[in-house]
């Protein structure tokens, strides 16, 4: 991947991340500083962590990052979480990301205090939001799935008109009980929910990517959370008894309502 730093009042906020992928060697590079850019880019909401510390942008390395990069693997370099995320980014076909720890150069009051009040339009003009609501041990995005780990898939023959075989159709069983529950034990009481900014990025984001112990959640602000694959999630399956939603509310409400619990 390959990092560069642009500027636009609505698409691409100061300072967004642009990535070239490469196979062969997982590296970032910040390539040069262009004004006045406009395309979609992909924001990451995070928690932080001590490897967070350690990859954030300062004014000892603002300069090298922008000629001569860093590779993921290196000291100093992008963590795991902030390398899938924009890996995640790139197969989607954005070529821009937004991270606060390497877009804000951290230890620069100046730039702090410029991009501190813009943090509601970074969220509300990104074409997605990656939440990161749940992470493995070592702080990535996407677990190891072994083969027993996946429902079973059942192949049946597809007939056309004339009723002759024509291929085939697949089946795999969906759990909304479980779908449900996962959801509201991973994302809806995820530690980055009990965060009171995650209130505001969450109500501000067009589209929301939250992810799960055992997959991937997308919401947006016209619906409620539904699994990658289409299934809602139906809150009223879930066995916790305080844990009750009303799928009608349109718009849905779990995650403010979570912030508010734990603000107060």
């Amino acid at each position: 991947m390959a990092w560069k730093v642009l500027s636009s009042p609505r698409a691409l906020q100061q300072n967004a991340v642009s990535m070239r992928f490469n196979r062969r060697r997982a590296s970032t590079t910040a390539d040069e500083v262009t004004e006045g850019k406009k395309d979609k880019y992909i924001i990451l909401s995070h928690r932080w962590g001590p490897d967070t510390f350690a990859a954030r942008t300062s004014k000892d390395n603002y300069e090298w990052r922008c000629t001569e990069g860093v590779s993921a693997n290196s000291p100093n370099g992008v963590t795991p979480l902030f390398y899938e995320a924009g890996q995640l980014a790139f197969r989607l076909g954005v070529r821009y990301i937004w991270i606060d720890s390497v877009c804000i150069v951290q230890d620069d009051a100046a730039d702090w205090r410029r991009e501190s009040v813009k943090m509601a339009q970074y969220y509300q003009y990104a074409w997605l939001t990656i939440a990161a609501t749940h992470t493995t041990e070592d702080g990535r995005l996407f677990r190891d799935i072994a083969v027993t780990d996946l429902t079973r898939v059942t192949r049946l023959p597809y007939r056309g008109v004339d009723g002759e075989q024509s291929g085939y159709f697949y089946l795999q069983g969906a759990d909304a009980k479980g779908l449900a529950a996962d959801y509201i034990s991973t994302v809806g009481n995820s530690e980055l929910t009990r965060r009171g900014w995650v209130y505001q990025e969450r109500i501000l984001s067009q589209r929301l990517l939250a992810f799960s112990e055992f997959g991937m959640f997308l919401q947006c602000q016209t619906g409620g959370p539904q699994s990658v694959v289409g299934d809602r999630v139906q809150y009223h399956l879930a066995e916790e008894e305080d844990e009750y939603f009303d799928e009608d509310e349109g718009r849905h409400r779990y995650f403010p309502e979570r912030v508010r619990r734990e603000i107060h």
